[in-house]
């Protein structure tokens, strides 16, 4: 039931011009892209996610499972506040999502092949 950190996405004003410029980064390469609301950028072993939502500047971590569900009765059992259940997300992705004491979002996604211990 370990955790990796899987990617980081930010929040971007104009997804067309921010994800122009990050595919001029060598080795960044596009795995999905939803006009007008979210780019998914591959960068080596991580994914940086590009999320259009106007003028609000923030982000949220990406954290890996091998094991969703049993991550998410976990945290829940712990008392941690959490958004919703799993589901799947438009762009393909399994995930939950829970707040930090300061606001900040940690999405818990699953992704096949990884340990589930650590």
């Amino acid at each position: 039931m370990g955790v990796s950190l899987g990617g980081i996405t930010i929040q971007v004003t104009d997804l067309e011009v921010s994800r122009e410029f990050y595919k001029t980064i060598p080795g960044v390469v596009e795995e999905v892209f939803i006009p007008g609301r979210i780019s998914i950028l591959r960068m080596g072993q991580a994914r940086l996610g590009l999320l259009q939502t106007g003028s609000h500047r923030g982000f949220h971590l990406e954290l890996e499972s091998a094991n969703l569900d049993a991550l998410f009765e976990t945290l829940k059992m712990s008392g941690i506040p959490i958004t919703g259940a799993p589901k799947m997300r438009p762009h393909g992705e399994r995930t939950f999502v829970v707040a930090d004491p300061d606001g900040y979002s940690l999405e818990f996604e699953e992704v096949d092949g990884l340990p589930s211990e650590s």
